[in-house]
């Protein structure tokens, strides 16, 4: 059932959707900010819209934004420059797998949609060892905090449809919100919050059709992953989206946990 509470983005919406993403990555960062300066650790930063916004909600805090390309830090200071954005971040291009930590010197670690992205090229080993990871870096009493799409907690078929197409078409699969409470569990970590954070909208059919075909070339030209053409995947789920729009990222859910 599509869910009512989710409008159509416009097309002048659908521009900057990305970019602000209905204001779910500063609602994250705000509620993981503190009074004090903080140490961050912000895993698969892509183009830094994440990082921004951790390094704007505390200023006098250092964000280590890690990425596995190095081409997104230049991505990313074209992106700070064109957004004003804050410049109290540190690019480190690294394997989230094995970072070039030492243990405990971290008091945030977390990541925006990152795990679908190394799910795309490692599996959920890869998204298993990142996450101990990033629970190995931070202090006693140090919180990681992981947004991601947990398919189990999809709430609306366009949600659904997103999640399910990432997954089988793009390799950037979501895994189930089970396996981040059991890999904190395993890496001695609280359960804190589990909170669902909401864009309030949704993409029309062509806008779904613009972002598969650019998601399709990024997953085959840039994550060399094998993906099938844009035909096929429209007449596996075009009238679906059709019917009930398109919900990429209607919903994201921030797993919050405090290491022992």
């Amino acid at each position: 059932m599509a869910n009512p509470n989710l409008i159509f983005l416009s097309n002048e919406e659908y521009e900057s959707y990305w970019d602000e993403l209905g204001g779910v990555r500063k609602s994250i960062a705000a509620d993981l900010a503190e009074n004090e300066p903080y140490v961050i650790l912000d895993i698969a930063c892509g183009w830094g819209y994440y990082t921004f916004q951790l390094a704007a909600a505390r200023p006098e805090g250092t964000v280590v934004a890690v990425d596995l390309l190095a081409s997104a830090f230049t991505e990313m200071e074209e992106k700070r420059a064109e957004l004003g954005a804050p410049s109290n971040y540190q690019p480190l291009v690294a394997d989230a797998t094995s970072l070039p930590l030492r243990d405990g010197v971290v008091d945030l670690s977390t990541s925006f949609l990152g795990m679908r992205d190394i799910y795309m090229t490692q599996g959920e080993e890869g998204c298993l060892a990142t996450t101990s990871e990033m629970i190995r870096v931070i202090k006693q009493k140090g919180v990681i905090a992981l947004a991601v799409t947990p398919p189990d907690l999809a709430d609306s078929e366009e949600l659904r449809l997103a999640v399910e197409i990432e997954g089988e078409v793009f390799g950037a699969k979501s895994l189930p919100s089970g396996f981040y409470e059991e890999t904190y569990k395993m890496n001695d970590v609280a359960l804190s919050s589990t909170k669902a954070y909401s864009t309030g909208h949704k993409l029309t059919s062509d806008q779904a059709k613009t972002e598969l075909r650019d998601g399709l070339k990024i997953a085959s030209d840039l994550y060399g992953i094998s993906v099938p053409g844009f035909d096929e995947v429209w007449e596996m789920y075009g009238s679906l989206i059709e019917k009930h729009g398109y919900g990429m990222y209607s919903k994201i859910t921030a797993f919050k946990g405090t290491r022992n």
